[in-house]
This record gives structure tokens, sequence and C-alpha cells, in this order.
């Protein structure tokens, strides 16, 4: 009875946060120097972490280049060199908190509470440390210009993919290289659309072909943000946003040489969604003497770009857009 009486109060304290950000807020603690001004045409990005150091040098480097000014990051109890690493990057404003992450709702009761604070009519991004964007011409178009472009639509959020990518093999992250020439494969026809929150939503991919995990695959992770959004449980949802018919993808690199470690801790540690139930699958196909592969010949085409992606109807551009992007190119 304790016990229940317990998940009521934890649960019933989750729906406050999430409702009145500024009470999530106390759960965070700023160890990085404090926070300069921030400029309304400033790109900030909010991202949650836990024991990652391996993937932030790549990570950083990916998401500077294509123009955000400031990282937010959430530490939540890393016993790795994460924070050290972090707090020695002038450009991240660096919370810590050992609160439980499924409390937190897997993190969105955080990263509201900061964009709530930090990002009020600015271009948001809000990703995962695996999660790298990309959109139409994105090799030549930096996300503030998509973000003009959105504006002049009139537009405050745009869609995306998820697109899980993998290797014949399962390499480290901690590489200078791209990570779409380390992990350069990805399901070419296992995806499908089925019903998420009374809309069509893409699932499948590798995670269903191997794993049978039904995960959804649709994410809204850029978003001017305002007060009157809700951010939903994965960014899977965004409520009051108005979607470009612009749409992109993330490329999503969970299937690294630590992806056994992580889904043994995960599945026992029961943070993530309804119980890690996710991460038990994962155990399923990894048990010992049990030979499972992610490339199919069959299944698997390689990464080019995002030409690629538009050609086969992953992302979506709009006419509005390629004639912004031959005006600004100056074609």
């Amino acid at each position: 009875m304790l016990s229940s009486v317990a998940d009521i109060k934890r649960l019933t304290w989750r729906a406050i946060n999430y409702y009145y950000p500024p009470l999530a807020m106390r759960r965070l603690k700023l160890i990085s120097s404090g926070i300069p001004q921030i400029n309304n045409n400033e790109l900030l990005l909010f991202v949650c972490t836990r024991n990652e150091v391996k993937r932030i040098p790549f990570f950083l480097e990916y998401y500077r280049l294509r123009g955000v000014d400031r990282f937010f990051f959430i530490d939540n109890d890393s016993r790795d060199e994460t924070k050290e690493v972090l707090l020695s990057q002038k450009d991240v404003c660096l919370f810590q908190t050992d609160e439980p992450y499924s409390d937190s709702l897997y993190g969105i009761n955080w990263q509201q509470a900061l964009a709530s604070k930090y990002g009020r009519n600015k271009w948001c991004l809000l990703v995962d440390m695996d999660e790298f964007l990309v959109y139409p011409h994105c090799e030549e178009v930096p996300i503030k210009d998509l973000c003009l472009s959105l504006d002049s639509e009139g537009k405050n959020a745009m869609k995306v993919m998820l697109l899980d990518m993998y290797a014949d093999g399962f390499p480290s992250v901690e590489t200078r290289q791209p990570l779409w020439e380390v992990f350069p494969y990805f399901d070419k026809d296992s995806h499908y659309l089925s019903s998420f929150h009374f809309k069509e939503a893409m699932f499948g991919g590798v995670r269903k072909r191997v794993f049978g995990v039904h995960a959804c695959l649709q994410k809204i992770p850029l978003i001017k943000y305002s007060p009157a959004m809700k951010l939903k449980i994965g960014m899977h949802r965004v409520l009051n946003v108005d979607l470009s018919k612009v749409e992109g993808i993330l490329l999503h690199f969970k299937f690294d040489s630590l992806f056994a470690l992580k889904a043994n801790e995960e599945s026992q540690r029961k943070q993530h969604w309804k119980q890690a139930v996710e991460y038990n699958k994962y155990l399923s196909q990894i048990k010992p003497g049990n030979k499972f592969q992610l490339y199919n010949p069959t299944h698997s085409v390689k990464y080019k770009n995002s030409q690629q992606l538009v050609d086969m109807r992953l992302m979506k551009t709009s006419g509005q857009f390629e004639s912004y992007v031959r005006t600004t190119l100056g074609r």
C-alpha cells in the first residue's frame, strides 16, 4: 500500500512539473559558469545525457558547424567524464540532476523547463546525443537559414523521421569521421505507417526487422518555442505547433560498440518507457550464442546525401523552400 501511495505521489508531482515548468527548474542545478545574455537570433540546442562522453566531440562539432550558438546539456548523474568535458566548452550551459529519468517524463520536464526559461520565441533543437538532423540541402544550407525559411513560410516547427543507421558490425562512435561513414546503412523497405495518437506516423526499420521493436519514428525536434507549446514524450509530438511542409530526418546512431552494455544497463535501471521494454527486447537477441546481424543485403542501403532521402520519399521539400534555397545560394 505504501508503495502504491508513493507511486501516486510521484506521478502527481511529475504531472505538476509538466504543466508548470518553473517547478521542474528546481530539480536542475546549473554547474557551468553562468548563462550570458541570449539574443533572439541565436539557435539553441537542448539535450539530456548520461555517461555519453564518447559521443560529445562529434555531437558538438556537427551542430556547431551547422549553426547552433548555444548548447543546454542536462546531465542525469553521469559516472564517466561527461561533466568534466562539457564544463570545458565555452558554448555549453551545463545543468545537473539526480532526479530519476522516468520521473521527469523521460527528460521532457527538464527540456521543457529550460526551453520555457531560455528559448521563448527562439528556434530550438531538442534532440538526443545519438541524433543528427538532416534536411533538404543540409549540405549547403545551415539550420539557421532553414529556420529563416520556416519563418517566411509562417511555420514554427518541422517534423522529421527517425532513421536508424547501422554498420556491418558494431563500431565505436569515438571517431573523427562522419558517423554516416562509420555506420553507413539504413533500411530501405521495412518502414511502414501505423496509427499514433489517432494520426499516421512512421514505424519499422531495422529495430522492427531485427528486434521486433514497434517504435514510433516520428519526431518534432525543431521548434520556435512558445509557452503555448506542450512537448510530448520523446518529442514524438508537440501540441500547438504549425508544421512546415518541409520534413527532415534524424540520423540515429544507436547501434555502436557499447550497444549491448547499454541495453543491459538500461534494462536493469528501468528508467525508460514502460520499464525499459524496448531494451528488454534488445537483450532477447543479444543473448550469448544468439547470432544476429543488422546488415542485410536485401534491406540495407548506403546513405549518400540529403537528395537521396528526398528521392526515396523519406523526407520532403517544398516549392517555396526550393525557391528560398536558390535565392540564398544565388543560383
